[in-house]
C-alpha cells in the first residue's frame, strides 16, 4: 500500500507541474546596445534560461527568438559586457531594448565554485578567495600552484623544509594535523572531483579560475578531506551559442645560472687546506695512509705525506699547495655542470557552442631545459569537454583530461654539493678540478684513493676512477608519468528550480622510474670490481659485466560516483532557497613495485639471470665477505573505499539575510573495527547580513557593507588503518614467506576533526575607491592522531590513538584601492594575514636534542620542523641558552642551573623542553603582499612585493672540531670568523676549533641561540609589462585581441632582518636562491 501511495503522489506532482508550468508560444524580438555609447553589440548570446533556446545578435544588435515558451528569463551575455537578465512574463508587440554595461572586472557578477555547486559570492557566508583567469595568467610558470603565491590571502608556501604530510608545500590558515600518516595538504578539486594524481600534470593554460575554500561553511561540503582547506580548480569550457573562439598562448622563459657563490657552507681552498694541514700534523690521516681499505686521500694529504716521506722537498710541496690554494671548484661546476635555463610553453584552446551543445578543446606542450646540464622536463596535455542537450531539459557531459610527462634527472648526482668523496670527506675538496684546459674530464677521489684506482686498473680491474663530468654524460635517469581522467555526467531538469544529476569520474595515473647505470658509470664499475674474483686464469665476475638497470613503477586508479539533487527557487520577491543533496562513492587503489637487473644490455634489452645470490664472496678492497644483493620484486599497495552523504542549503530573505546549513557523513574502510567509528558526521552553519540594503542604512560613502559568521567542522583522513597491518616478503634463500608487522590494531581509532569559526566583513566605498574583506577565524583540531608508547613486551613501541589537539587563531585582510582611475589607472591590492597556532594537547615528549634539530631523520615530522610541544606552535625554533664565548679560550658557553658553564655533557643531558629557549615560530605568522598595477591605454605594468615577518630560522654553522669541518654538515665559511686569540670575542660569536674531537661541545653550539636568526624579509617577487591590441584601437588587426608581455621573477630581497646576507627562504646546505628569470610571451585571441 505504501508503494502504491508513493507512486500516486509522484504522478500527482508531475501532473501538477504540467499545469503549473503550462507555457505559451511567443516570438521575442529585441536589440542589444552598449549602455555607454548606444552602439549596437553584435555577437552577444541571447538565451532563454529554462527552455535553453538561444541565438546571437546580428551586426546591428538585433535578435529574434521564435517558439519561445513563457514565462522565462532572458540571459544576454558578451565577453566584454556584464551579463544582463530580463524576465519575460508574457507577450508583447514591442521589441525589447537591452543595454549592456561594459565589464571592468569590478562590476562583473562574481560566482564561486565549491566543487559541488556554483553560487553568487554575495550569497555566500563562508570564506572564499577567487582567482580569475587574468590574475592566474599574470604569472608565468609550468605548475598551476605556483601561480597562487603572493595573490591568495591566508595561503603560505613552505620553502625550506616540509614534513612527510606536506607534499604540495602549501598551507591554508596553518596546519591542523600532526601525524605523518595524515595529509597536511589542502584538498585539490578539479572540475567537481578530487584529483588524486600529481598536480604537476595540470597545465595552467587550461585553467579558467581557482577558488580557495578556507573555512567550514566553504569547505565542509568536502567533509573528512577538508581540514586543511580546499583548492577548487575550474578548467575552460564553451558556452551555448558561442562562436568559435581560438586562443593561442606561447611564452619563453630565460633563467640565469644559479649563484654558486651564495652558499655560506662553502669554504675557500686556502682555509680548507689550512684545516687539512692542521689535521695532518695531529696524525688524523695516518691510519688512512696505511690502510689496506685504501680510503679517500685528498691531493693535499698526499702532498703532505710525500713531503714527510722525503719523496718531495718542502719547497716543492709548498709550491704545489700554493697552486691548489688558487683553485675554486665552483668555477668548474659553473662552466661544465650548470647552464642558463629555458622554459617553453605552447598552448592552443578552442571553444564554442551551438543551440544545444558546447565544446572546449585544449592542447599544450611544455619543454623545460633545467639549470643542470642534461636535466629537463617535457609535458604534453590534452583536454576536451563537451555538453549536449539531445532533448529539452536533458544535458549530457563528457570530458577527458590526458597528460604525459618526462623528467630527466641525469645531472642530480653531479650537481654542486652532491659529489661526495667518502671516507673522512663529506664534501668535495674545494680545489678539485673537474676538467683540464682542453675540457677532458678529470678524476677526483671517490670511496678510495686515486693511487689505489691507478694500481687496480693496472692490475686488470675495470677503471676505478671517478670523473664527475663523465658521470654526467653517462647518466640515464628518467621518470615518466601518464595520467588520464575520464568524466561523464547526465543532468535532467524536472522544473526550472529542480534538477538532478549523476556524475562519474575515472582516473588512472601510471609512473615509471628508470635509472640505467651503464657499464661506463662509476657505480656500476665499483659494484662489479668489488665482487670481482681474480684467479690464475683471469677474472670471475659474480656480479656480471654489463649495466645495472633500476626500475620502479606505480599505478593509481580511482573511481568516483556522485548523485545529486539541485534546488534553486525564488518565492515571491523576498524568499530564495538553494539546496543540494546527494551521495557519493569513491575508491582509490595504489600499487607500486620495483626491481634491479644485473648485466643489462641497453641495446638489446637483455640481462644475465644465472647469478649466485647465496654464496658469500670476498669484497675488494674491503676484505669482508658479502652476497650479491638479490633484486627485490615485491609489490605493495593500498585500497581505500569511501562513502558519503551530504546536504547543503541556503535561505535568503529580502536579498539581505542569508542562512546556510551543511551536513555530511563520511565512511571509509580505514576504520571500522568499531562500527560507530566508520562514519563521521561533519556540519557547518552560517549567516550573512547585507547591511547596506537596510532602510536605516544611510552611509553613502560606504555603499556596500556585509557581515558574515560561520561555524562548523571539517575532517582529516588517516592514510593508514586501524587494523593490524603487515608487509610480506619472500626469502631469496628458502623461498618461504615472512611478514613484518607495521602497526598494532586500535579498535577505537576514529576520524580527526577540525572545528572552524569564521567572522567576516565585506565592504566598499563609493565608486569602489576602497574595497576589501576582513576576516577573523579560529580553528581547533580535535581528536588528532598521535603515537602513544607501548610496553616493549607487546612487540610494539607505540600505537596510534586520537588524543592530540591544536588551536589556530588569525585574521586575513584583503584591501583593494583605486588610487587613480582615469585614462591612467593605478590600482593596489594589499594582502595581510596573521596567524598564531599552538598545541593544546600532545602526550608524547621530546628529547631536547630533537627540538634543537639533532638526529632528526628524513621522513619524520621533526625533520620537517614539526614539534608538537604543548602550549607552543607546531613549527617552533628551540635552542640552548647562549652565554657567549670564553674570552680566554674561545669556548662556547651555556647555562647550567642558572650559572654560566662549559660542562657541555651536563648541559646536554640536563636540557629539557622547559629550560630550552623558545625563540619563536619557524614559519611566519605575519605575511602577505602588495600588488601595484598601472595601466595607460594599451600598456599595463604591475609588480608584486611579498613579505614574511615575525619568525626565525636556524642557520648552518661550522663544526667546532677540525675533523668535523670536512663533513657535509660541518664545513662553513664561519671557519674564517672563528675565535683565534683573546679579544676576538668582541667581534665574533664563532667559537674556537679544537682537536681531538669533542662532540658535545660542537653539538651544544649547533643547537644554541648563536645560530638562530630572524627570518623577517621583504621580497620583490615579480614584475610584469604588457601591451594589448584589439580592434577597437586597431581596426585592421587580423585577430580579435593580441597581447605581448614580458615577465621577470625571482628578483631578490628588498630587506632582510639578518645581517649575514642570508636569504631566509634558502638556508640549507649547498642551497642557493632561485635564479632570476625573464619571460616573453604572446597571447592571441582569434
Amino acid at each position: 500500500m505504501k508503494i502504491k501511495y508513493c507512486i500516486q503522489m509522484v504522478l500527482l506532482l508531475l501532473l501538477s507541474r504540467s499545469c503549473l508550468y503550462a507555457q505559451t508560444t511567443q516570438m521575442i524580438k529585441g536589440k542589444v546596445t552598449a549602455a555607454a555609447s548606444g552602439l549596437p553589440v553584435p555577437g552577444a548570446t541571447v538565451l532563454l534560461q529554462h527552455s535553453r533556446q538561444g541565438t546571437l545578435t546580428a551586426n546591428d544588435g538585433t535578435f529574434t527568438l521564435t517558439a519561445a515558451r513563457l514565462p522565462d528569463t532572458l540571459l544576454i551575455s558578451h565577453i566584454s559586457y556584464v551579463t544582463q537578465r530580463v524576465v519575460i512574463t508574457g507577450s508583447s508587440n514591442e521589441p525589447l531594448g537591452i543595454q549592456l554595461v561594459e565589464s571592468t572586472g569590478e562590476n562583473a557578477a562574481v560566482t564561486v565554485s565549491t566543487g559541488y555547486q556554483t553560487i553568487p559570492q554575495e550569497r555566500a557566508t563562508g570564506s572564499f578567495v577567487l582567482l580569475d583567469s587574468a590574475l592566474l595568467n599574470r604569472r608565468v610558470s609550468t605548475g598551476i600552484l605556483q601561480r597562487l603565491e603572493g595573490v591568495t590571502s591566508g595561503l603560505l608556501f613552505a620553502k625550506n623544509s616540509r614534513s612527510p604530510g606536506e607534499h604540495l608545500g602549501i598551507s591554508i590558515r596553518g596546519r591542523s594535523t600532526i601525524d605523518v600518516n595524515v595529509s597536511a595538504d589542502p584538498l585539490i578539486v578539479i572540475d567537481n572531483f578530487p584529483y588524486e594524481g600529481d598536480i604537476a600534470n595540470i597545465n595552467p593554460n587550461n585553467v579558467e579560475s581557482i577558488t580557495v575554500l578556507k573555512d567550514a561553511a566553504a569547505a565542509s561540503i568536502w567533509g573528512s578531506r577538508a581540514g586543511n582547506g580546499v583548492i577548487v580548480i575550474t578548467t575552460k569550457k564553451g558556452s551555448l551559442y558561442q562562436p568559435l573562439r581560438v586562443l593561442l598562448h606561447t611564452s619563453l622563459t630565460f633563467g640565469s645560472k644559479p649563484n654558486l657563490y651564495y652558499p655560506l657552507t662553502y669554504l675557500p681552498a686556502a682555509d680548507f687546506i689550512d684545516v687539512e694541514k692542521r689535521l695532518f700534523a695531529y696524525g688524523y690521516f695516518d691510519a688512512d695512509l696505511t690502510s689496506t681499505a685504501y680510503p679517500v686521500v685528498s691531493p693535499v694529504v698526499d702532498i703532505l705525506s710525500r713531503v714527510r716521506n722525503g719523496e718531495l722537498s718542502a719547497a716543492e710541496g709548498d709550491q704545489q699547495l700554493a697552486q691548489l690554494q688558487q683553485g675554486d671548484v665552483r668555477r668548474d661546476f659553473d662552466k661544465w655542470v650548470y647552464r642558463p635555463s629555458l622554459s617553453q610553453q605552447y598552448a592552443l584552446n578552442v571553444s564554442g557552442g551551438s543551440s544545444n551543445a558546447t565544446y572546449a578543446l585544449g592542447f599544450s606542450y611544455d619543454n623545460n631545459r633545467d639549470n643542470l646540464v642534461r636535466n629537463g622536463y617535457r609535458r604534453v596535455t590534452v583536454n576536451a569537454l563537451t555538453t549536449f542537450n539531445p532533448v529539452n531539459n536533458l544535458e549530457l557531459t563528457g570530458a577527458i583530461q590526458y597528460s604525459t610527462s618526462r623528467q630527466a634527472n641525469n645531472a642530480n648526482a653531479s650537481a654542486f654539493g652532491a659529489v661526495v668523496p667518502g671516507g673522512k670527506y663529506g664534501v668535495l675538496y674545494p680545489y678539485a678540478q673537474l676538467a683540464d684546459g682542453a675540457g677532458n674530464a678529470l678524476a677526483v677521489a671517490k670511496n678510495y684513493s686515486i693511487s689505489f684506482a691507478d694500481s687496480m686498473q693496472a692490475a686488470g680491474y675495470l677503471d676505478w676512477h671517478y670523473r664527475p663530468l663523465d658521470e654526467l654524460n653517462a647518466a640515464d635517469n628518467t621518470t615518466t608519468i601518464e595520467d588520464i581522467v575520464l568524466r561523464t555526467a547526465i543532468k535532467y531538469r524536472f522544473a526550472p528550480f529542480l534538477h538532478a544529476e549523476v556524475q562519474y569520474q575515472y582516473e588512472q595515473q601510471q609512473s615509471a622510474y628508470r635509472n640505467y647505470g651503464s657499464p661506463e658509470a662509476y657505480a656500476t664499475r665499483n659494484y662489479i670490481n668489488q665482487y670481482a674474483q681474480k684467479t690464475a686464469g683471469g677474472f670471475v665476475y659474480p656480479l656480471p659485466l654489463g649495466g645495472i638497470l633500476y626500475r620502479g613503477t606505480s599505478r593509481l586508479q580511482s573511481h568516483h560516483l556522485r548523485g545529486q539533487l539541485n534546488f534553486n527557487r525564488t518565492f515571491g520577491s523576498r524568499h530564495a532557497i538553494t539546496a543540494i543533496a546527494g551521495g557519493e562513492l569513491r575508491q582509490a587503489a595504489q600499487e607500486s613495485g620495483g626491481n634491479t637487473t644485473y648485466g643489462y644490455d641497453d641495446t638489446y634489452g637483455t640481462a644475465i639471470t644465472n647469478i649466485d645470490y647465496a654464496t658469500y664472496f670476498p669484497l675488494t678492497p674491503l676484505g669482508y665477505y658479502s652476497r650479491v644483493p638479490a633484486p627485490q620484486g615485491g609489490v605493495s599497495g593500498t585500497l581505500n573505499r569511501f562513502i558519503s552523504y551530504y546536504l547543503n542549503a541556503a535561505y535568503t530573505y529580502s536579498d539581505r539575510y542569508t542562512l546556510t546549513l551543511s551536513g555530511r557523513k563520511d565512511g571509509a574502510n580505514i576504520f571500522g573495527v568499531q562500527t560507530n567509528d566508520r562514519i563521521t558526521p561533519l556540519w557547518s552553519a552560517g549567516a550573512g547580513w547585507t547591511v547596506n540594503k537596510e532602510a536605516f542604512y544611510k552611509l553613502s560613502w560606504l555603499p556596500r557593507l556585509r557581515l558574515r559568521l560561520t561555524y562548523g567542522y571539517n575532517g582529516n583522513v588517516y592514510n593508514a588503518a586501524a587494523y593490524l597491518t603487515a608487509q610480506y616478503y619472500t626469502s631469496f634463500l628458502t623461498g618461504s614467506q615472512y611478514a613484518f608487522i607495521l602497526s598494532p590494531p586500535n579498535p577505537a581509532l576514529s576520524w580527526e576533526k577540525v572545528a572552524n569559526l569564521n567572522a567576516g566583513i565585506d565592504f566598499s566605498t563609493r565608486n569602489d575607491r576602497l574595497s576589501g574583506t576582513i576576516e577573523w577565524y579560529r580553528k581547533e583540531g580535535q581528536d588528532l592522531i598521535e603515537s602513544k608508547p607501548l610496553a616493549p613486551s607487546t612487540g610494539f613501541y607505540d600505537f596510534k590513538g586520537n588524543a592530540a589537539a591544536t588551536r589556530t587563531r588569525g585574521w586575513d585582510l584583503t584591501l583593494n584601492s583605486k588610487n587613480i582611475n582615469r585614462v591612467f589607472k593605478w590600482n593596489t591590492t594589499l594582502l595581510l594575514s596573521y596567524m598564531r597556532d599552538k598545541v593544546t594537547r600532545y602526550d608524547p615528549t621530546y628529547q631536547a636534542y630533537t627540538l634543537v634539530g639533532k638526529y632528526n631523520a628524513p621522513g619524520t615530522n621533526e625533520y620537517g620542523g614539526v614539534y608538537a610541544v604543548k602550549g607552543k606552535p607546531l613549527y617552533g625554533v628551540y635552542a640552548y641558552a647562549w652565554a657567549g664565548l670564553d674570552p680566554a679560550t674561545g669556548d662556547p658557553q651555556g647555562y647550567l642551573d642558572g650559572r654560566v658553564s662549559k660542562d657541555y655533557t651536563a648541559i646536554l643531558n640536563g636540557a629539557t623542553v622547559d629550560n630550552l629557549v623558545y625563540k619563536g615560530p619557524s614559519r611566519p605568522p605575519l605575511f602577505g603582499s602588495v600588488l601595484n598595477s598601472f595601466s595607460w591605454k594599451g600598456w599595463s605594468l604591475s609588480f608584486n612585493i611579498t613579505y614574511q615577518l615575525l619568525y626565525y630560522f636556524r642557520r648552518s654553522g661550522v663544526n667546532l672540531n677540525y675533523s668535523g669541518v670536512l663533513l657535509a654538515n660541518g664545513i662553513h665559511a664561519d671557519y674564517a670568523r672563528r675565535w683565534q686569540q683573546p679579544g676576538d670575542e668582541q667581534h665574533t660569536s664563532v667559537p674556537s676549533l679544537v682537536y681531538p674531537y669533542d662532540g658535545n661541545r660542537s653539538d651544544f653550539y649547533a643547537g644554541s641561540e648563536a645560530l638562530v636568526e630572524r627570518g623577517d624579509h621583504i621580497r620583490l617577487q615579480d614584475v610584469r609589462l604588457a601591451y594589448d591590441l584589439d580592434k577597437k584601437g586597431w581596426r585592421r588587426l587580423p585577430v580579435g585581441h593580441l597581447q605581448v608581455y614580458a615577465y621577470a621573477a625571482n628578483l631578490g630581497l628588498l630587506w632582510r632582518a639578518n645581517k649575514l646576507g642570508i636569504d631566509p627562504d634558502y638556508t640549507g646546505y649547498d642551497v642557493y636562491p632561485a635564479p632570476k628569470t625573464i619571460a616573453v610571451g604572446l597571447k592571441v585571441d582569434f
